[in-house]
């Protein structure tokens, strides 16, 4: 439920040790503004209809971002190519939020934004069992005031409605209206899973690291293939990238197969808001077992076949479990830092691309981005 997400994802009390913030001291979203350190932002699907909203690829989902500075919606018109950007502040939107308290918080940001199972899942739609998961309540979704009319609301004299029993009616039929003065919110994987295309949609953003934590298996490559489409589609760039080295190809052993790396680089051509050309750095990592893995996490993929692709819907890890999670990840980015350093101190003294085309490789990360 929504609840869990908070208490296991979200900000930490730095008063009490620890402790969760207690209900009600929960710091919301616009609090974050002006602080030093990351900008966070909550990647989110919108569920809309089809039939009133043409999405890209027939996806019923759209972009849905929250930070302490905005919070956006994003749709590019099929037939026009023009990209649309709805927006309000998060205080306006704290401001509608009657029944939440305190508002629009953190909590409930990270909350909406991994809650994976819900009666409406974007692209992963599950048509008529929407109905059968919002009777059984499972409903890890959230209804929020729709960014398009928030910001318009202290306009006007009539008084922004409340989430009611109507709302879970629609649901249970699938009514997710673009016009509602509210729209229902979900794990931003609806829409896309690893968050790439959002962090490329800001011109300020020239490199990035994407840890990718998806539950499909070690032999697929469906995340990065969404990443290259809806980076085409949403933003027109190119997402020119070999993920090839991370597949782990099934061997038939106990376990299954080893992939070359955890890790690769690529990059990514687009266009600016000014309309000039941009190139960014693209680090990417998969949760998958690699033939340079510690042999504590091979140890643990020969015991149990499932890991390091364990369904996003077990939300019970045991000890061993969570942990062994943690290593892979601390290895992945180990993977990424030392990569970094590594392209960093061969290119000292290079000034052009030319010259690092001549270099000698001694490094994967440098063999990758000479070709």
């Amino acid at each position: 439920d929504r609840g869990r997400h908070r208490l296991a994802y979200a900000l930490r009390n730095e008063h009490a040790t620890g402790a969760s913030y207690p209900a009600g001291a929960e710091p919301r979203v616009e609090d974050l503004a002006g602080e030093a350190g990351p900008l966070a932002e909550y990647c989110c699907a919108l569920n809309v209809m089809v039939r009133r909203v043409t999405t890209l690829s027939g996806i019923p989902a759209l972009s849905y971002t929250i930070s302490s500075d905005s919070i956006a919606v994003h749709h590019v018109d099929p037939i026009t190519g023009v990209p649309n950007e709805w927006t309000c502040t998060p205080a306006q939107m704290s401001a509608l939020m009657k029944a939440e308290a305190p508002k629009l918080s953190t909590m409930l940001a990270v909350a909406a934004s991994g809650a994976a199972v819900s009666s409406a899942m974007g692209r992963l739609g599950q048509g008529s069992t929407n109905s059968l998961l919002a009777f059984a309540n499972v409903r890890l979704g959230v209804w929020l005031p729709h960014p398009r009319w928030a910001g318009q609301a202290g306009k006007e004299k009539t008084p922004y409605p409340r989430v009611r029993m109507s709302y879970l009616l629609k649901e249970v039929f699938g009514l997710f209206d673009w016009d509602d003065l509210h729209v229902y919110i979900t794990d931003g994987a609806h829409w896309e899973g690893t968050a790439i295309v959002e962090l490329f949609r800001n011109d300020d953003i020239d490199e990035a690291i994407a840890f990718d934590a998806g539950g499909a298996g070690g032999d697929s490559l469906v995340s990065p293939g969404e990443v290259v489409t809806l980076s085409s589609l949403e933003l027109f760039d190119d997402v020119d990238i070999d993920v090839e080295p991370l597949r782990a190809e099934p061997d038939g052993t106990r376990g299954g197969g080893l992939a070359d790396r955890v890790a690769t680089v690529g990059l990514v051509r687009g266009v600016g808001s000014q309309g000039e050309p941009t190139i960014g750095v693209l680090w990417y990592c998969r949760n998958v077992l690699a033939k340079d893995s510690s042999a504590r996490l091979k140890s643990y993929g020969e015991r149990f076949e499932t890991f390091p692709s364990v369904s996003t819907i077990n939300q019970f890890f045991d000890d061993e479990k969570f942990q062994s999670y943690r290593v892979l990840g601390y290895e992945a980015g180990t993977a990424i830092v030392e990569a970094r350093n590594e392209l960093a101190a061969t290119m000292t003294g290079v000034d052009d691309l030319a010259g690092f085309r001549e270099l000698d490789p001694e490094h994967w990360a440098v063999a990758v981005l000479q070709e």
